[in-house]
């Protein structure tokens, strides 16, 4: 709860003055009556009985009547009439006339105002002892209104006020100890002296001594008789206290949480045109505590405490226009509130403001203001807006992409506990991106955000501890993260959860669940999934075996572009396995994988090309097929394109390139690339003639259980070929290799 300043309170106590309107005890004995009819308010009375006392050269006469016309006391209000009189009586020496005819200078009253002799007559009055003249000098003295400008005089002065009992002055004076202005800083002084003021019921004085015993200041902390003051200058009608009475009652601190109680202090504190309570009403009314929920009120009082410059009010505005609560939809007014709010330096201002800047909502959309009203909200701490400041930095969202920038961003919202944050400094510091490579780190932050249940932390949590990747390798611990992704929906948990259970890493082996896990994920459709799904479909591993189902989620994933079920449903067509035989199906979907690159729908392309399956036969098209493959580096592919070179099919004949072919897939071990280019070195087709290299590679081809190659070697030992030397023997044992090889 914050207070006024004291200087609001001194320059309202000038007020006071104005309405002492009682005759003093000390009338002359020969006016009782008329003072008693004054006192009674039988003006009329009064005003026959004083008039030939006032003719006599009766000051407090004089007095009297002038103060009657001046306040317009049983007579018309004249105060120019009545300024004369008081100023005889003042000249005369009458202390309270001296009062009064200052006053009316100070005022303007049936007199042109004039500060300075204001001052005059009060300083007379006062040096006479009068308390409330004394305390009104210091007023002076104090605002520097018809005098120099001295706290020290205005001190001295609400001292000789003060002692005399004044409740203005104490007030001032505990004002003036309390800062230090014109006298010592003394807060115990100060308490003091709101005390003897409070005590007589002075209700800034009542507040001030409240705020005190709750901040500790001057006196012993004691908020219980803090609540007592509070309490006493509500009811003596300060609006601060009452607000700050409301308070307690709304929060329930050192009193029993009373909404009911607060929202009526709140309400006659806002009628009072306090802004904090105009303010807090508005909250008790749009959130229906201690009063029927009505939005339509409560923007009402929004509007009294924003009109008024309270900037949780304009910021609550800005909701209310740009949600459309109790008040039509207008993002554009949501703006105009948000603005007035962010420029006084609300935070959760400046974040919604710079909501509807970068998604032109109320505005036109300025990515620079947003960066700019971000960056203040940021500053000030709103975890959001530091969110969304290392989103822009990361994405380059209207400025260079920078990622340290939103690295630091992005920790700073993290370390507030922004799930999201957590997540992304995780990604960064698994990456590498504006932060050192460090998979202990990603992983820390993974697991923040996971605990809060961000699914994605969840799987790179269960994906790093499967691994071991940044920590030690923990499958049970992996098993229950993704587990816990899984129950979300999430469709990459679910398919390496079901890959766990399919094969009982951290959790108990279960084709059964692995299935239907799989089968959730497919359905989101995970590729990954569907894949794995049709192969269980086809293999019978944990539910029925069914071709038909295989085929239905080889198609749905091949619809999504992966090449592998392309190429396996292509293969299911022409078998007719799940679905009707169907070569030219099988030829549209191996074109397909074959367009992706896959290697072996191109090879298998290059056969049905070859062989006319489906397709009319075309050489030049098998050979175009087996040289795609053979270029990625697919040896089957390399070995059959060295054959239709070597045999001029769809292409010219031609040994060298042939040789070159069947070179790359005999150093993959394709034992019959390895024998046609044994052969090749033994014809010199193609290749320069060499009995050495030909029988090198014949003989691995032999080693690699090539049948036909262990022949030829048997053969050459027999006659003599390949310049090896005739050995029966050894030729015995080729042929026994090769009859082995064909058993």
């Amino acid at each position: 709860m914050i207070a006024s300043t004291a200087r609001s309170w001194i320059v309202l106590g000038v007020l006071s003055l104005a309405a002492s309107g009682s005759l003093r005890a000390d009338a002359p004995v020969d006016g009782t009556d008329a003072l008693n009819a004054y006192t009674r308010g039988d003006y009329k009375t009064a005003m026959k009985l004083l008039r030939p006392m006032a003719e006599e050269g009766n000051t407090f006469a004089q007095f009297t009547i002038g103060k009657m016309y001046v306040y317009g006391e049983g007579t018309p209000k004249d105060p120019v009439k009545g300024f004369p009189l008081i100023r005889s009586a003042a000249l005369q020496g009458l202390s309270i006339a001296q009062l009064h005819l200052g006053r009316m200078y100070l005022e303007g009253n049936g007199i042109a105002k004039d500060s300075a002799q204001a001052a005059q007559w009060f300083g007379k009055a006062a040096d006479q002892g009068d308390a409330d003249a004394q305390y009104a000098l210091g007023l002076q003295y104090l605002d520097g209104n018809g005098v120099a400008k001295d706290p020290a005089q205005a001190a001295a002065w609400f001292d000789k006020s003060a002692r005399q009992g004044h409740p203005g002055a104490e007030f001032n004076l505990a004002q003036l100890y309390r800062q230090g202005l014109g006298a010592p800083k003394d807060p115990a002084h100060a308490a003091a002296w709101y005390r003897k003021a409070a005590e007589q019921g002075y209700a800034q004085a009542e507040y001030q001594l409240a705020l005190m015993l709750i901040s500790g200041e001057g006196v012993p902390k004691d908020v219980n008789q803090a609540i007592t003051w509070l309490q006493h200058a509500a009811e003596h009608g300060d609006a601060s206290a009452q607000c700050d009475l409301a308070s307690f009652y709304d929060q329930g601190e050192n009193v029993g949480k009373d909404p009911v109680q607060a929202v009526q202090w709140y309400f006659k504190s806002a009628q009072q045109g306090n802004a904090k309570a105009q303010y807090h009403l508005a909250e008790m009314l749009a959130g229906g505590r201690g009063v029927g929920k009505n939005f339509s009120e409560a923007l009402g009082w929004y509007r009294k405490a924003a009109s008024q410059g309270q900037a949780d009010a304009q910021y609550r505005l800005g909701l209310f226009y740009t949600g459309g609560i109790g008040v039509a939809k207008d993002p554009a007014a949501g703006v105009g509130w948000f603005r007035k709010s962010a420029e006084q330096g609300n935070a959760d201002a400046a974040y919604r403001l710079a909501l509807m800047y970068q998604n032109a909502q109320g505005v036109a959309k300025d990515s620079g203001q947003a960066l700019a009203w971000y960056e203040k909200a940021a500053d000030h701490g709103i975890p959001e807006a530091q969110y969304n400041l290392a989103v822009i930095y990361a994405t380059g969202d209207g400025v260079p992409k920078d990622s340290t920038k939103a690295a630091g961003w992005y920790r700073k919202a993290a370390d507030q506990g922004i799930a999201e944050a957590q997540y992304n400094l995780g990604v960064m510091y698994a990456t590498g991106d504006g932060v050192p490579k460090d998979p202990a780190q990603a992983l820390d932050w993974y697991k923040k955000a996971a605990d809060k249940g961000i699914a994605d932390a969840q799987v790179y949590v269960g994906a790093m501890l499967a691994n071991g990747t940044g920590g030690t390798k923990d499958p049970a611990q992996a098993a229950q993260w993704l587990a816990k992704a899984a129950d979300q929906g999430n469709s990459d948990a679910q398919l390496y959860y079901a890959i766990m259970l399919l094969n009982g890493q951290g959790v108990a082996k279960s084709p059964v669940h692995a299935a239907e896990w799989f089968k959730k994920a497919a359905e989101k459709g995970n590729v990954d999934a569907q894949m794995q799904l049709a192969a269980l479909y086809l293999d019978g591993q944990g539910m029925a075996k069914d071709p038909a189902q295989a085929a239905f989620w080889y198609q749905k994933a091949a619809d999504q572009g992966q090449v592998q079920a392309q190429l396996q449903l292509a293969l299911l067509y022409e078998n007719g396995l799940g679905v009707a035989k169907d070569l030219h199906q099988m030829e549209q979907w191996l074109q397909k994988a074959a367009a992706q690159g896959n290697a072996d729908a191109q090879i298998k392309l290059g056969i049905i090309y070859y062989l006319g399956e489906g397709v009319p036969k075309d050489p030049v098209q098998t050979a175009h097929w087996y040289g795609l493959a053979a270029a990625q580096g697919n040896a089957d592919a390399q070995y059959r394109l060295g054959l239709m070179y070597e045999n001029g099919v769809g292409v010219s004949t031609d040994p060298a390139t042939a040789a070159q072919w069947y070179g790359k897939a005999a150093v993959q071990n394709v034992t019959a690339a390895q024998l046609s280019l044994g052969e090749l070195y033994a014809s010199g087709n193609g290749v320069k003639r060499s009995n050495r290299r030909a029988l090198e590679w014949i003989r691995k081809a032999a080693e690699g259980g090539n049948k036909k190659a262990m022949e030829l070697i048997a053969q050459s030992y027999e006659n003599g070929w390949l310049g090896l030397p005739q050995d029966p023997h050894q030729a015995n044992q080729w042929h026994a290799k090769a009859r082995h090889a064909q058993e």
